[in-house]
């Protein structure tokens, strides 16, 4: 009977020890097992929760991606948790990332944060009115490297983003660009105003905070413009896409053009990963977060253990990734057909390799695509397989990406890879602007971005019916504006120039099309070229065996142009063109748009 009793009190020891340390895992899962050391000092005297803390503040965001640990602040730095994917964000929290971590989240209205370590960025304030359209961001940002993601989206009138710094940055519409927070050994922080305008949407000027020369930020300008001004020297600075400068209390540096390997260790950085699950609202709150991928104290509180050697189930994990990416099919296929309404239209852009730093492929929109619906590109080296898709343009993310002639494909980018759309100009009928994505995607080893400007036209086309009613009218003769970008490592050099072309309603045809673009010290030209219209439609092609094709005045050799004419009565023209000589490395893509000539 004794021996009896004596083995279910072990059983029972067992069991509680189990709970135990099931409970501690569980909670190690989260955060319970960051060690002190590794906390900023004004971490350390909050406690901090192991689980999502709601909050009664103006929800702004979600947390999509966690990797290692991330704490969320609230009120004040009264409040405070271990993060994890798909927690809600307020305004005012801070989110503060350790060593060996990253975080990336998403505003409500689209804009995205992508944290590197040991950084600090704060939610100052956030707005979306539905009425007037507009939507608005403020953070500060005490120390680190982020990633800031301006998305305009059609959707919204104006967009403005403001970043404080200790000594300051900001975006606005169209813009990615990064900041980097130095904080200088033995001296301390103080108040130094700095004036923010982001040109790139005129009228609004920010003014952000900066500190005394304990204090450097580094701006790295991917796309957008921004312009930065010290109220210390009254210096201005305007930054285009692909250069950086360095901001301290003294006053601003010089613009600089950034380093490739500057731009691609940044980007490396502040990369964060993924969505939790692919999607854009990240998991559920209270979701576990992953341990910091190397090193640090992983085990329970007070117990110190060395990580085990997972190098070989990393090589396997990466090399079955790279093989069911390049095996996976995207599940919509080109449709192939000309879309009707009033948002359909042409995109154009170049895939850059840029880990060799290269011109890896050229895409053109070869159908009308529905700019609310999927659109594509098809690339330029075999048409029949390569392609650049994108989800509803308002989505603002490259969703599929083949190329090489089939042989390479990122599989799905689910919205891990937003990108930044800016509109240069519009009509009654149409708009056209350009646009980028330089968070890089990977195939193997390599690394694939649109970090040069691509370009898109979109509006009301004329439709089938309508073109019939103009088989009367005879011909028309358009004029406009062209813009397009000739293809560097540096982020590529931008051109505007002139189109003009002729249409014949009753035949229905195409002729005198041309265009001619100039830039940075580089020219591509169209001109004398002819085309046809598919069918019934406005839809047209220009015929690449007719007319003269160059870039740099030598004889392109991949050569594309597309376009349709645009409002009820045929009064506008638009759509996008290519040249290239692959084996020289060179490239552009651009957009044309003109009205008819009185």
């Amino acid at each position: 009977m004794r021996r009896a009793f004596l083995v279910v009190v072990c059983i029972l020891a067992v069991f509680l020890i189990g709970l135990t340390t099931y409970g501690k895992s569980e909670a190690a899962g989260r955060g319970k097992a960051a060690p002190k050391n590794v906390l900023p000092k004004e971490l350390m005297k909050l406690d901090i929760k192991d689980e999502f803390v709601p909050h009664a503040g103006k929800e702004a965001g979600v947390i999509q991606t966690v990797t290692g640990y991330v704490v969320v602040a609230h009120d004040n730095m009264r409040q405070g948790y271990f993060a994890a994917a798909g927690d809600r964000l307020y305004e005012k929290d801070v989110v503060f990332t350790l060593k060996q971590s990253r975080c990336r989240f998403k505003m409500h209205h689209e804009d995205v944060v992508t944290m590197g370590e040991s950084t600090r960025v704060g939610i100052t304030s956030f707005s979306d009115d539905k009425k007037t359209q507009e939507k608005r961001s403020a953070f500060d940002m005490a120390k680190g490297k982020a990633m800031f993601y301006t998305l305009r989206l059609f959707k919204h009138k104006g967009a403005a983003m403001e970043v404080s710094t200790p000594t300051a940055v900001a975006g606005v519409r169209g813009t990615k660009f990064g900041v980097e927070v130095i904080e200088m050994a033995g001296t301390t922080t103080g108040s130094l105003p700095v004036l923010v305008a982001d040109l790139s949407d005129a009228g609004f000027r920010h003014l952000a905070q900066a500190t005394q020369p304990s204090v450097q930020t580094n701006v790295h300008t991917f796309d957008g413009t921004v312009a930065v001004t010290s109220t210390t020297t009254g210096q201005t600075t305007t930054l285009g896409a692909g250069q950086s400068l360095n901001v301290g209390a003294a006053g601003l540096g010089n613009a600089f053009a950034t380093p490739p390997s500057v731009s691609q260790q940044f980007q490396s950085d502040t990369s964060a990963g993924p969505p939790a699950g692919g999607g854009a609202g990240g998991g559920t709150p209270g979701s576990g977060a992953a341990p910091p991928a190397s090193g640090g104290d992983t085990g329970a509180a007070g117990t110190t253990t060395t990580p085990p050697d997972t190098s070989a189930v990393v090589q396997q994990q990466t090399t079955t990734t790279t093989e069911t990416t390049a095996t996976a099919k995207d599940p919509y296929p080109d449709p192939g057909t000309h879309a009707s309404g009033s948002n359909v239209g042409y995109f154009a852009g170049m895939l850059t390799n840029t880990s060799a730093q290269q011109l890896e492929e050229i895409f053109i929109s070869t159908t009308r695509q529905a700019f609310d619906g999927r659109i594509w590109g098809r690339g330029i080296n075999k048409t029949s397989t390569d392609y650049l898709r994108t989800d509803a343009w308002g989505n603002a993310y490259l969703k599929w990406a083949v190329f090489d002639s089939g042989t390479k494909s990122s599989g799905d980018l689910g919205t891990s890879h937003p990108f930044s759309h800016t509109t240069l100009g519009s009509n009654s009928y149409q708009e056209w602007g350009y646009w980028t994505m330089t968070d890089p995607f990977t195939v193997g080893v390599t690394s694939y971005a649109v970090d040069n400007q691509g370009y898109w036209v979109n509006g009301q086309n004329t439709t089938d019916a309508q073109m019939a009613a103009l088989k009367t009218s005879g011909s028309a003769t358009y004029s406009g504006n062209a813009y397009g970008t000739y293809w560097t490592s540096g982020g590529g050099a931008n051109m505007t120039g002139t189109f003009g072309a002729t249409v014949n309603f009753n035949t229905p045809s195409i002729s005198g099309f041309s265009v001619d673009v100039s830039g940075g010290g580089y020219t591509a030209a169209i001109s004398g070229a002819s085309g046809s219209f598919s069918g019934s439609s406005s839809h047209f092609v220009i015929d690449t065996a007719t007319g003269t094709w160059t870039i740099n005045n030598t004889s392109a050799v991949d050569k594309a142009a597309n376009g349709s004419v645009y409002g009820p009565e045929g009064h506008a023209i638009g759509g996008a063109f290519l040249v290239g000589c692959p084996a020289t490395g060179k490239g552009v893509t651009g957009v044309f748009q003109g009205t008819q000539m009185d």
